[in-house]
């Protein structure tokens, strides 16, 4: 288990990350990095159990994009093969590079041939573009917040509070939940923090220099009724989650 926060857009420069992040160190005692950009902050800690050298420090690098990854990738040293035959080299032993080098080379089409449960973040410090993604079943978490022209993210909801967002109730998200009048009553990733939400499982979003919102598309097709049962139960353990962050 690993964790991380991050803030893209004008204002991100502003964020102190570097004490921010310490609200996550109990997702990753073992290391801790950061990166400051002019329009990207990202904080990371560490849980080493792959790669236990340095070269599994994150955010890692490659090029121009940037990645913070938790999870891991089941499947990835067969995917290693695949890109060192395509004339990509590694580093690391670990499978963040990996993934880190397979967004480089099949941009979001690289999420079909992961498995495993993940969530990261990827930023493009030549375009500022902003990609992030959450695996099949949703097992890592991944919540996300616009603050003006500010996107924030993080691995809990404290991360974003931590990093300035005030968010109030959403109370008709927990009326929605409470009463069940129909499962088609409720919008995907809404939790019950307004203005907050938690990026769906088998999902993944862009974020493209001034636009304020998340555009998603789903990377599998989930049947409905199943997930909302899914949902509910996460849904409602976010609620925990929730009222310790505040």
């Amino acid at each position: 288990m690993c964790g991380f926060l991050g803030m893209f857009g004008p204002q991100a420069h502003m964020a102190d990350v570097e004490n921010v992040q310490r609200v996550l160190t109990h997702r990753g005692p073992d290391d801790a990095g950061t990166y400051r950009g002019k329009n990207a902050v990202i904080g990371f800690q560490r849980l080493s159990f792959l790669d236990l050298s340095p070269s599994g420090h994150q955010p890692m690098r490659f090029g121009d994009i940037i990645i913070v990854f938790n999870g891991e990738v089941y499947n990835f040293r067969d995917i290693r093969a695949e890109l060192e035959k395509l004339g990509h080299k590694f580093i690391s032993s670990g499978d963040t590079e990996t993934v880190l080098h397979a967004y480089a080379q099949w941009g979001p089409g690289c999420l079909a041939k992961f498995i495993g449960m993940y969530a990261f973040v990827i930023v493009n410090t030549a375009t500022d573009e902003v990609f992030m993604a959450r695996d099949r079943l949703g097992v890592k978490p991944l919540y996300y917040a616009t603050q003006g022209e500010n996107l924030l993210v993080a691995s809990e909801v404290q991360g974003l509070i931590k990093l300035g967002l005030r968010p109030s109730w959403n109370w008709k998200a927990i009326q929605r939940q409470t009463v069940l009048t129909s499962y088609y009553g409720y919008e995907e990733g809404e939790i019950v923090l307004a203005e907050v939400y938690e990026l769906p499982p088998a999902t993944y979003g862009i974020r493209k220099p001034g636009e304020k919102c998340v555009c998603f598309l789903n990377l599998c097709p989930i049947r409905r009724r199943w997930y909302f049962s899914v949902h509910i139960m996460i849904f409602w353990k976010s609620f925990g989650f929730c009222l310790s962050a505040l």
